[in-house]
């Protein structure tokens, strides 16, 4: 017998309902691929828009990474700045009584923001912050707005570097 068939015999045995946990897991993935679904159209719509020399996106099924950074000219690298993961937020209920929701469909969205100063190597050179919001259109236009000036102080950055060569003597 594999540890999967024993730990769903014990678990139905202590009173659960007889559903597996694979069951039980792609029941809550569905809920929460569900509520990305919500904002999936504007995410394929900015991962469609932005420049891939400045923005790396993965849209899986039940949340979103949005890495911001750039690749220096001399390699093909991609140097992370900031990172934003966008969630639909549910409710974990870890104390659940046998057979019970474990995960509670909630209407809120989280994000995750990461910002990574470098050199990355000092442990003092990360920050974070979460935010909850009320929809997933409320949080993408949050992670919208801040990826954008992001881009924009990259581009910035790019545009001063440029600048300093062309006026450096030579």
């Amino acid at each position: 017998m594999s540890l999967k068939d024993e730990l769903e015999k014990i678990i139905y045995a202590e009173g659960g309902d007889g559903e597996t946990l694979e069951g039980r897991r792609d029941a809550s993935v569905g809920s929460l691929k569900d509520r990305l679904d919500e904002v999936r159209p504007l995410l394929k719509e900015f991962a469609d828009a932005v420049d891939d020399d400045y923005v790396r996106i993965r849209i899986s099924d039940t949340r979103v990474v949005i890495d911001v950074g750039d690749r220096p000219s001399d390699t093909d690298r991609f140097e992370i700045d900031g990172r934003w993961e966008l969630e639909p937020n549910p409710e974990v209920r870890f104390l659940a009584e046998p057979g019970a929701e474990v995960f509670r469909p909630r209407s809120s969205f989280v994000v995750w923001k990461t910002l990574y100063l470098r050199p990355l190597m000092d442990p003092d050179s990360l920050s974070w912050d979460r935010k909850e919001f009320d929809s997933g259109v409320e949080a993408f236009q949050y992670v919208f707005q801040d990826v954008a000036r992001q881009i924009a102080r990259h581009l910035r950055l790019k545009q001063a570097t440029e600048e300093g060569r062309e006026t450096a003597p030579g």
